[in-house]
Parts: C-alpha cells; structure tokens; sequence
C-alpha cells in the first residue's frame, strides 16, 4: 500500500468530482477491452490508474469515478475524438490521481487511523495470549490455575514486542513516510508511559521490547519466512542468556532462556501475520487491491 499524499491536485479532481451514475451508465467497462492493443483497453488501464490512485475508503464512491470516467471517454468518442483527444481532455491521470487524494484526504486519514489502531490492539491482544499459554499453570487444591509470577513482566515485555512490530512495520514499510513514521513511535512511546503509569513497570520492559524488535527487523525483516525466524530465535536467546548473566541477579538457565525466547518469537511472528492480513484488509478497502 502506497503512503497517503496531502498535497496539489485538489481543483483538477473538484472538477472531475464524481456524480451518482445515471440510469444505464456502465459501472464497468466495455466487453471489447480485451484486446490489449485497443483504444478502449487503454482507457482501461488508465481509469483503473486514476481509480487506484485516488484511494477513496469506500467502493460505492469509486464506482461513481469509475462511472464518471467512462462516460468522459463515450462523450469524447460521440464528438469524434480519438484516445489521444479524451486524454487531453481529460489532463494528466497522475495529477488527477493526486487530486482525488487531495479531495478524499480526510476519510482516508480516518481509515487509516483505525486500521493502525486495529493492528495495535490485535498485536497486544496476541502477544497477551501468548505468555498466559505459557505461564499458565495447574496446580492442586482450591487454586487449580493459576499464572507463574513471571507473567506480569513478560506480558508487558510482550506487548512491548507487539507494538515495537506495529511501529517498526508502519515507519519501515516502502515507501518511507516521515510522517507516518512520526506518528507509529509517537503511539508507541504513548503506550510506554501509559503502561509505566498504569502499573508503576514498563520503562524498562519496553526498552527489553525495543531490542527484541530491532534484533526480529535485523533478521527477519518483518517477514514470516523460516530462515528468518529461526535466525531471530537465535538472536533472542542469545540477547536473552546474555542480559540474564550480566544482570546482578545471576544468571539464568539455558531452558527457560529458550522457552522465554520461543514465547517472544511466537510473539514477533504473530505480530507480523496479523499487519500483513490487516493491510490486506485496508488496501482492498480503499481499492487498492
């Protein structure tokens, strides 16, 4: 999915601004676009440019440009005009493209908004799922479940991991956006002191999250691919056995070193997979599909 852009083209695309379709005007194009050499194929492509350009969040508004579109390109035909003449009626697709951004700019900020805080609250919501199937634990008498005390800080540390992914994944994607860049760690250190303060622990814990995730983008580069996660499982015991024997607490064992680190990849991957099917979702929401 291509970044949003803010600026130019807004008077081109008021000009052109979709209409409700008239009775009978086609939503689709013309059966013999199929060959690809053709006037009417070239109009084609061009208005599927235009439409994907534009990145209007709902499909009934596109279908109007769509709609609108077309009909230049019959009225232009009726004048007796080639492609090449509806073409420069119509202006540059890019600029027109840009335009239409301009005009829907607000409902795709909107959108755009909830589906980076669907990805936060999915990530965080997984990442909790995670360790309470580790740390869960049956035990006898009246407390038949219950958590290992460790749950509380590797929840948070987990969570951390979660939205660190969240963040590097919406700054780091191509292309860059200083802008979007600024607005992902922005969320991120807000979660940070929110946790901090909600339970008196996070500092700390984010910055253990904040190494983790940049040792999983070092080797995975947020992808899912079985070379790349077993290298980050390598990189996060290693972090993991390492901290633990600097720490004045002593040092740790190399099992619950791996087992903490499988726990933190399930986290790393889950993450992943949930901001590759939630940009999915977004991309064919706003027609870019």
């Amino acid at each position: 999915m291509r970044e949003h852009d803010d600026h130019g083209g807004g008077d081109g695309a008021e000009r052109h601004a979709p209409r409700s379709p008239r009775p009978g005007r086609p939503l689709r194009p013309p059966e013999d676009v199929q060959d690809p050499g053709s006037d009417l194929a070239q109009a084609s492509r061009l208005i599927d440019e235009v439409v994907r350009g534009a990145r209007i969040p709902w499909r009934r508004g596109r279908e109007e440009l769509r709609a609108e579109l077309w009909t230049h390109f019959e009225e232009s035909a009726k004048e007796g005009n080639d492609l090449a003449g509806a073409l420069a009626r119509l202006g540059d697709p890019a600029a027109l493209a840009q335009g239409f951004r301009h005009v829907y700019r607000r409902d795709y900020r909107l959108f755009y908004c909830a589906k980076l805080a669907a990805s936060l609250i999915a990530s965080a919501l997984a990442a909790v799922l995670v360790q309470l199937a580790v740390n869960l634990r049956v035990g006898g008498g009246a407390a038949l479940w219950r958590l290992a005390p460790a749950f509380p800080r590797a929840a948070v540390v987990s969570i951390a991991v979660a939205l660190g992914a969240v963040a590097a994944w919406e700054t780091l994607r191509r292309p860059f956006a200083a802008k979007r860049g600024l607005l992902a760690v922005t969320l991120y250190a807000l979660a940070s002191l929110s946790v901090q303060l909600a339970f008196g622990r996070g500092g700390d814990a984010f910055l253990a999250g904040l190494l983790i995730v940049a040792l999983g983008y070092a080797t995975s580069r947020l992808r899912v691919r079985p070379a790349g996660l077993a290298a980050a499982y390598l990189a996060f015991s290693i972090l993991i056995y390492g901290a633990h024997r600097a720490a004045s607490a002593g040092a740790i064992k190399l099992l619950p070193a791996l087992a903490m680190s499988a726990a933190l990849l399930a986290v790393w991957a889950a993450s992943l997979a949930i901001l590759a099917r939630v940009d999915r979702a977004f991309s064919g929401l706003v027609g870019q599909s």
